[in-house]
């Protein structure tokens, strides 16, 4: 039986995320290379708490890396079905324990109670951005039950690292043994405190250790953040913007790292790399101006890191832009909108000195949203009665694109017969998407390595012969952006976005007599992004009107 043929139940989110740890995060007996990635996305799955098909999206990603080892495939398909099963029971502890059954065949690890139960164990805390003198208090608990019985008493180690050092695997402080740990943390979870009063702000990791009489049994790394006075400075801030009229984009910006703080907390925003430090000190300095009446950030030129409130979300987004330095208020100046790939942010489009460098240099000011998360997805389509929460994500994605486009015409002079779409990956696949609902708005699109987008609909990327296209409820439209200018960037050995379906829009474009221009590199792969910049913005200036 293909293992395609198993996937006809499960949302598009989780399908079409799907094809990865089952076809190659198993070749651990591939080239070093493959068996290193397969091995470093299985440590980092065991403790990742983040929605159950995005965890089935990085394992499914593992099956592009090599092949499968012979003689595992039916076992595999054996595990994907049960998955299936679990899941659309809503037995999401069953359908992790599979998960992980799966990781362990993929690296060669035979499944035994006592791996099933090393890897049941997660860490949770009641704070990941605190104050150091506030209690930290964290529990040892399991996402699925076991029948491992232990040869000797379990307890606890904890230890503190530093993951900035030059030495991040080496503790810098042992915070504690605790004996006695119970065996079934999902009926007796195990909560323990620790003192971190005297430890200085910054990212830091706690590494827990559970021990098995003498044999560590599962090591796992949890980042924290430590914010001094991070509750009585919020308190203070808040009670002076009451103090403020107007200034609510400021006020936005203001606010943010209290707003980012408690979502993380809330576990409802991953912690990424955010200095919350500095991201203080700059409230307070934008706090002091808007109290003397001034304000640095409306208008402003420059690479700038801005906020504002998504009131469908009631959530303060961060969105970063580009400005010339040329820029004056007085002439209108066009506008990119450039739409970050799967797993990326506002900071990764504009990370790059190259774009900036292309915009101060052509003249273009640059809008990078966040995309309301790292896998928003742009408005992708999903069933609100199967899976709400991932269909509210991609509608709100989606918002965010439009809502900070709006922001940027209403707060900058810009020519509204030049702005701009262009993405790479999931953005390029938001680029064909939002170019074709939005079509009024582009004077050109720019889609690099999408591999979504077909003449049939929206596709997830065929993994083995027979996958079926997901999410493709109707045509591409292409009537709505026959009048826009398209410029296609895609790289011939790009292993997760398949060249055809580049090809065949490319294609469909040549039959329907649009202005369209390809690109296509013979030895690229995914990353697409800097061989097709300087391009894109040449693709633009020609498209003016």
């Amino acid at each position: 039986m293909s293992i395609s043929k198993l996937r006809p139940k499960l949302p598009a989110t989780v399908a079409g995320m799907a094809l990865i740890i089952l076809l190659s995060a198993i070749s651990a007996n591939a080239a070093d290379p493959v068996a290193s990635t397969i091995k470093v996305m299985s440590a980092r799955f065991e403790q990742n708490e983040i929605m159950l098909e995005r965890l089935y999206g990085g394992f499914l990603k593992v099956r592009t890396l090599g092949s499968v080892p012979k003689g595992a495939e039916r076992e595999l398909e054996t595990i994907e079905k049960a998955f299936y099963k679990a899941y659309e029971s809503g037995d999401n502890g069953q359908a992790r324990r599979l998960l992980h059954q799966a990781f362990a065949l993929a690296t060669g690890v035979k499944w035994t109670d006592r791996e099933g139960y090393r890897r049941s164990l997660v860490v949770r805390t009641n704070m990941t951005v605190f104050d150091p003198d506030a209690a930290f208090i964290a529990r040892v608990e399991q996402f699925y039950p076991s029948q491992f019985k232990p040869q000797a008493p379990l307890k606890l180690r904890v230890m503190l690292f530093n993951p900035s050092s030059r030495q991040p695997n080496r503790s810098v402080r042992q915070l504690g043994t605790f004996e006695y740990i119970p065996l079934d943390l999902i009926d007796q979870p195990y909560a323990f405190a620790l003192d971190l009063s005297d430890i200085k702000d910054g990212s830091w990791a706690l590494g827990i250790e559970v021990v098995e009489g003498s044999e560590t049994l599962r090591r796992i790394r949890l980042p924290i953040r430590l914010v001094s006075d991070l509750a009585r400075t919020r308190n203070e801030i808040q009670q002076r913007l009451s103090s403020v009229s107007g200034y609510d984009s400021v006020k936005a910006s203001i606010s943010y790292p209290f707003e980012l703080a408690g979502q993380i907390n809330l576990r409802k925003r991953e912690p990424r790399k955010y200095n919350f430090t500095a991201g203080i000190e700059n409230s307070l300095k934008l706090l002091a101006e808007i109290e003397k009446g001034r304000d640095t950030l409306t208008g402003a030129a420059g690479d700038q890191k801005r906020h504002y409130l998504l009131e469908e979300a009631n959530e303060i987004l961060p969105y970063r832009i580009y400005v010339p330095k040329k820029y004056d208020g007085k002439k209108a100046l066009p506008l990119i909108v450039a739409l970050h790939g799967g797993g990326g942010d506002e900071n990764t489009m504009l990370g790059r000195p190259q774009m900036r460098q292309l915009a101060e240099r052509h003249g273009y000011i640059v809008l990078s949203p966040s995309g309301y998360s790292p896998h928003g997805g742009y408005g992708k389509p999903f069933d609100d009665d199967r899976d709400p929460s991932l269909a509210l994500m991609t509608r709100l994605s989606e918002f965010d694109v439009m809502r900070t486009l709006k922001i940027m015409q209403t707060e900058y002079k810009i020519d509204k017969n030049r702005v701009y779409l262009m993405g790479h990956s999931m953005g390029g696949n938001g680029t064909w998407r939002l170019g074709a609902k939005y079509a009024k708005n582009w004077a050109a699109l720019s889609p690099i390595a999408s591999g979504q987008a077909t003449p049939k609909g929206f596709t997830h990327k065929k993994v083995s012969p027979g996958d079926e296209i997901l999410g493709a409820a109707k045509p591409y439209d292409f009537d709505a952006i026959k009048h826009i200018p398209v410029f296609v960037c895609h790289g011939v050995l790009d292993p997760r976005a398949p060249v055809e379906n580049a090809r065949a829009m490319v294609a469909r474009m040549k039959k329907l007599s649009m202005t369209y221009e390809y690109f296509e590199k013979p030895d690229g792969t995914h990353a697409m992004v800097l061989p097709s910049l300087t391009k894109v913005f040449a693709f633009f200036d020609k498209h003016n009107d």
